[in-house]
């Protein structure tokens, strides 16, 4: 099941990343380096922020993404990371 979760979340940033950039999901990898390779901007990351937001419900700032997310595979793993704080919190 936990593989399942981590294809669907790395599907579903990966979805967002591309809508942010206006590519498609297939011309991405979790290499794919936001910056470098997608000329991702401060705009950009605000916008994958509340993407991220509205899909997941979880508060994300983009400034702190351009910090912590070189590549997808990153933002991947901020999101889980993210998650699954929220979900502790939320059991308290």
């Amino acid at each position: 099941m936990r593989i399942h979760a981590d294809t669907a979340l790395s599907e579903g940033v990966t979805g967002i990343v591309a809508r942010a950039t206006s590519r498609r999901p297939e011309e991405l990898t979790p290499e794919t380096r936001l910056v470098d390779h997608l000329g991702a901007d401060a705009h950009t990351y605000a916008q994958i922020a509340r993407l991220v937001a509205d899909r997941y419900g979880l508060p994300v700032d983009g400034t702190h993404l351009c910090d912590d997310a070189a590549t997808i595979g990153d933002l991947v793993t901020v999101v889980a990371d993210r998650a699954a704080r929220q979900a502790i919190t939320e059991s308290v």
